[in-house]
């Protein structure tokens, strides 16, 4: 018996057949058309819309198939919106910083201050001389109105003093080397005539204390004869006496005087130093020596009493024969 022949496979529906070959076709055709859209110009050159060059892959499928109505159709696919295209401005990228990092603003220097002027010695108000006086005894210039201010000066008895109208207590300002210093108000005189011993040196023999020149040397007698011709409000001179110093060689005389009378005295002498051979003047605890002239009156220690402190009269040494006079 012979063998019976296999069966052939039944072909495939019609149907399927097609759906094999029309979904390929299909996505492809959908993608070239996604591709068209993306080129292709939004429309011709007329202005009237552009359609298609290419079929539509749908369509082709439908008329080959010759049954549409069979045919499993395809979901519609939505085109893809075309991105803009990129701008043809490429972007300039921002310049990178070539310089180091900034300079940090230098700080301004600071202004110096202004010196302040130093004020004059004097301290004393604008110099405005308005008159001119005489010194009637040998005045002590001072840097301030004070009796212990400094004294940078003197001014010699009989001296022409520029004056100003500025006073203050008993001190007057006045120019004094062309500066402003202050001299005591009440040695300022108008008249030189008027000044104490303006007279000059007088070698005439003296009638108050008459014996007081015995045992005196010539520089000594004449002091003696001076003050008391210039100054006779003195009433009593001391000499020579007993005992060591220049009163026990003669070489001393004491014009017995104090108060401004004694201090017009001193300053008279120390005036007339050279003429009269003087080597030294004691007054009011203070000393004047023609070998420290510079330094003026200085200050001696308290010896105990007005007379010891020489308050109650003058006290004149000389060299013995040294008068130019």
């Amino acid at each position: 018996m012979p063998s019976p022949r296999p069966r052939r496979a039944m072909p495939a529906p019609l149907g399927a057949r097609i759906a094999r070959i029309a979904v390929p076709v299909l996505l492809v055709g959908g993608g070239a058309t996604a591709i068209a859209l993306s080129v292709w110009p939004a429309g011709s050159q007329l202005g009237t819309p552009a359609t298609s060059a290419i079929p539509s892959v749908a369509a082709s499928s439908a008329a080959a198939s010759g049954d549409a109505s069979q045919s499993p159709s395809a979901p519609p696919m939505t085109p893809p919106t075309p991105s803009a295209p990129p701008s043809a401005t490429p972007t300039t990228p921002a310049a990178k910083s070539t310089s180091g990092p900034a300079a940090k603003p230098k700080a301004s220097a600071k202004p110096k201050a202004k010196s302040k002027p130093k004020p004059s010695a004097s301290a004393s108000p604008k110099l405005k001389v308005t008159d001119t006086k005489f010194a009637s005894i040998a005045l002590n210039v001072r840097v301030k109105p004070t009796q212990d201010a400094k004294v940078v000066g003197e001014i010699k008895a009989g001296d022409k003093v520029p004056v100003t109208d500025t006073v203050k207590g008993d001190y007057r300002l006045i120019s004094f080397k062309k500066k402003g210093y202050w001299v005591k108000k009440k040695y300022l005189v108008d008249d030189k005539t008027s000044v104490t011993g303006a007279a000059g040196i007088s070698s005439q023999p003296c009638t108050t204390s008459s014996g007081v020149e015995s045992g005196l040397t010539p520089d000594a007698r004449k002091v003696y004869r001076a003050v008391c011709a210039n100054f006779p409000q003195v009433r009593s001179f001391g000499g020579n006496r007993g005992g060591g110093g220049n009163h026990g060689s003669g070489r001393a005389v004491d014009a017995m005087l104090g108060g401004a009378d004694g201090g017009a005295i001193a300053s008279w002498v120390r005036a007339h130093a050279r003429q009269l051979g003087v080597s030294e003047v004691i007054y009011a605890q203070r000393i004047w020596t023609v070998q420290r002239g510079g330094d003026g009156w200085r200050s001696m220690s308290d010896r105990g009493s007005a007379t010891a402190n020489h308050y109650d009269h003058v006290h004149i040494s000389v060299y013995g024969d040294r008068a130019t006079d």
